[in-house]
């Protein structure tokens, strides 16, 4: 529970300052709408978190563009559960083989693959990782790889 609002203060923070999308996330956006694919912002954080990251990427991201955005009261456990996924999947009623998902943890990597969905880990600045995550073929280390994972 501390650890969620010492998030949160973060987040808030970050409104405060001005934050930007990661490289290559909006090109991605925008190519997978362009080609009539559904967007999904599968996360299992708090409401109030997501409404601060939506505040924060106003400028760049309409996030009217999501078909779901889920969240910790989305289903009852927690990634690297499986189950976030496999209710996206269900709600905007598509198949895993016909999905990507970008994740920014290898443990909600692991959620994605799990669920049969094909998953690139594009880890954040404080992620953790061994170099033989980084020789692994669904590693992104450069943003603008994004939207050439998605097809035309």
């Amino acid at each position: 529970e501390q650890i969620h609002r010492d998030k949160q203060s973060v987040y808030e923070e970050l409104i405060r300052v001005g934050v930007k999308p990661r490289s290559g996330c909006v090109e991605a956006i925008k190519k997978c709408k362009g080609n009539g694919g559904k967007i999904g912002f599968v996360t299992g954080t708090t409401p109030y978190t997501i409404d601060i990251i939506k505040k924060s990427l106003s400028n760049y991201i309409n996030f009217d563009d999501f078909d779901i955005i889920t969240s910790c009261e989305s289903v009852p456990q927690p990634k690297p559960s499986s189950a976030i996924y496999e209710y996206a999947l269900s709600e905007l009623e598509i198949v895993a083989a016909q999905t990507i998902a970008i994740e920014d943890t290898k443990a909600n990597q692991y959620a994605a693959i799990n669920s049969g969905i094909r998953c690139y880990l594009y880890p954040g600045e404080y992620s953790v990782l061994s170099y033989k995550d980084t020789k692994d073929l669904n590693f992104i280390s450069d943003g603008k790889m994004l939207p050439s994972l998605l097809s035309d």
